[in-house]
């Protein structure tokens, strides 16, 4: 039996009201479903999600605008369902090179405005009119149920799906006919209200919006408070480009932050898979290479996409003291022990990585990881860490016996520091 799994968002209750009567439905045509509604209470949601899209055989989207919104990051809450489910689906896409798993099923709106950017250009079925009464719906639900069965429906095409290439033609035409009748009016408008120094200004504000340019979380809900009346007009043209990039910034964000948290469940193989789609969405930072490079370093995840030395080269060029820990560690293992050294010592005391630092290699040392010995005694050494336990020297004599070629001048040293 087919299983599949149901992602939504919880837009009215009209809404959660026809997905509820499309899970019946496909259940009463022999297709197992998993969906939220079945949770058992108490039951953790995240782990309910995670298990639902990895174990089924396909997952339905049930598309609407807030949907789109919720996908794409675009709502003030960075949480919530589906965000983490297609953070997950992401991931899973990248890991599995699965395409055909998921599948988008339009509930309300336009394919346009309800398909999150990711999925764009994916087949999918429109049930935006009701099942029982409309025609057209029967036979979308029914090309539905063939694919869920093992057949593929029979006008299945690529590129950009949801719509043939003579009606968007049509529409794109239409549009470009209908934006530029407003430019005409709002020029208009402008210019009678607020004179030809306006109209100036809009011409220079946008010849000189910065390309490529990134905005903080603060500043973002900082500006985005101010009435848009209360902005000049580069400012605002700086804002609408800024809002952009916030948006996508996010997606990342949540990328790196369930990859973190599945690497802590020792669920190496996701986790690494959710690093390289950061980066390949284009990580600003190197967060996500810093991350990914740990864990090939360790032999924790097989890249078949990034070379270790080319990653640890990007971060080091990036900066920072997780970047030289992890080169140092590298060195190690080819027993380059003076440069490991090295590494350490170039550390400045004001690197606001060092205590993110301290407590990952703190937690690697509590799990009795010999390389979270060397980095605490290293750190300690050179005064980034204090215990008034243990010397340096204590952490180098538990670390020495796993890295046997460790030097004898890294206690000397440390006894005279």
């Amino acid at each position: 039996m087919t299983t599949v799994f149901i992602s939504y968002s919880w837009d009215s209750d009209f809404h959660k009201k026809r997905v509820k009567e499309f899970v019946e439905y496909l259940r009463k045509h022999q297709i197992k479903v998993i969906f939220d509604g079945d949770a058992r209470l108490g039951e953790p949601l995240p782990d309910f999600m995670e298990k639902g899209v990895r174990d089924s055989d396909y997952v339905l989207m049930c598309l609407t605008p807030i949907y789109k919104k919720k996908a794409d990051g675009r709502l003030n809450k960075e949480s919530g369902g589906v965000v983490y489910e297609n953070t997950i689906i992401t991931g899973e896409i990248y890991r599995r090179n699965n395409q055909y798993k998921f599948i988008p099923v339009l509930f309300e709106g336009t394919w346009e405005l309800s398909t999150p950017y990711w999925a764009i250009g994916k087949l999918g079925v429109d049930l935006r009119e009701n099942i029982v009464k409309s025609e057209a719906a029967k036979s979308e639900i029914e090309r539905l149920l063939k694919t869920l069965n093992g057949k593929m429906p029979d006008d299945v095409f690529f590129g950009s799906c949801q719509i043939p290439d003579e009606e968007k033609a049509k529409k794109k035409k239409s549009n470009k006919r209908i934006i530029v009748f407003i430019i005409i009016i709002a020029v208009v408008i402008v210019a009678a209200l607020f004179g030809v120094d306006l109209i100036k200004k809009v011409i220079v504000a946008k010849e000189n919006t910065p390309v490529g340019t990134y905005i903080s979380e603060s500043d973002f809900v900082e500006k985005s408070v101010k009435s848009d009346i209360d902005l000049s007009m580069e400012e605002l043209l700086n804002t609408i480009w800024e809002d952009s990039n916030y948006i996508r910034s996010q997606y990342i964000k949540n990328l790196i932050g369930t990859g973190i948290r599945r690497y802590n469940r020792k669920d190496f193989s996701c986790a690494g898979a959710l690093f390289e789609q950061a980066i390949i969405e284009g990580d600003e930072g190197v967060t996500a290479k810093n991350n990914l490079s740990f864990m090939i370093r360790r032999q924790e995840y097989k890249s078949e996409n990034y070379e270790l030395e080319d990653l640890l080269k990007q971060c080091r060029e990036n900066g920072g003291a997780f970047a030289s820990i992890n080169y140092a560690m590298y060195l190690v293992s080819v027993n380059e022990w003076e440069e490991a050294d090295l590494q350490f010592k170039m550390i400045t005391s004001s690197d606001p990585e060092i205590k993110e630092c301290i407590d990952w290699w703190k937690g690697l040392y509590d799990q009795n990881e010999p390389e979270g010995s060397l980095v605490l005694g290293w750190l300690l050494k050179y005064g980034f860490y204090e215990d008034k336990e243990k010397t340096a020297s204590d952490y180098f004599e538990e670390a020495k016996q796993y890295y046997e070629d460790m030097p004898d001048s890294l206690y000397s040293e440390s006894d005279s520091d």
